[in-house]
């Protein structure tokens, strides 16, 4: 762990995860079912990144706030994919998904994982999960949709966590070796890259947001 140091980009990545919670409260009324889960999400995403840079930035280990975020944010997230499902299997399945993997979750963590390092296996799993999830829905909201894409959330939802839980999947699997080799390793790559995959899926999550307003406006003008 790194006593005080704390790259500006990361810095950077918390101060814009504030920006879809405050866009997602401000249209809060607005908001779907599904964009008030994401709602929630995106706070949720604040606080634990908040957390994980003061525990950083005093050197105390924060490997454990991984195993515990990870299994909160893939039921969010594949709860929110669920309800955009127009076919009554592919819910199903998704859930089923869902309970499949908290319970590959909790048994990782008891035989294979440590709390007190990265979760390199669960972690990368579940990004693959949602990572196909997304594709999915992606797939189905385009194809049955009925206003402009940029006017969909599904569609900026899916878009957005298809690129970030791809990327960072591969981050996820290479940390503990990034970190074997030396710290200069693990900085030079995890930071700006985690960071940078961080900032676009908040933009994509804003966009979401704004979309209430969109759709809103668009109503009333054909009314």
């Amino acid at each position: 762990m790194i006593k005080g140091y704390f790259p500006i980009i990361s810095l950077v990545a918390i101060a814009v995860s504030l920006v879809p919670c405050i866009v997602g409260w401000y249209c809060y009324n607005r908001l779907g079912k599904e964009l008030r889960i994401l709602l929630l999400y995106s706070a949720i995403e604040a606080v634990a990144s908040l957390i994980g840079m003061v525990l950083a930035f005093n050197g105390i280990n924060n490997h454990w706030l991984g195993h515990v975020y990870t299994p909160i944010r893939f039921g969010l997230l594949m709860w929110i994919l669920s309800l955009w499902q127009t076919d009554a299997r592919m819910k199903k399945a998704f859930i089923i998904t869902l309970g499949l993997y908290i319970v590959f979750f909790f048994t990782g963590l008891m035989h294979f994982e440590s709390i007190l390092q990265f979760n390199s296996v669960t972690g990368p799993v579940s990004c693959l999960l949602l990572v196909f999830g997304s594709l999915i829905t992606l797939i189905g909201v385009v194809a049955k949709a009925e206003t402009p894409w940029f006017r969909n959330p599904g569609v900026w939802v899916s878009l957005g966590a298809m690129i970030y839980f791809g990327g960072i999947s591969i981050l996820y699997a290479m940390f503990n070796q990034l970190l074997t080799v030396s710290l200069e390793t693990l900085r030079a790559i995890w930071a700006p890259v985690n960071s940078s995959l961080n900032i676009l899926f908040y933009v994509t999550v804003t966009s979401a947001f704004f979309t209430s307003r969109w759709n809103k406006s668009s109503n009333n003008e054909t009314v």
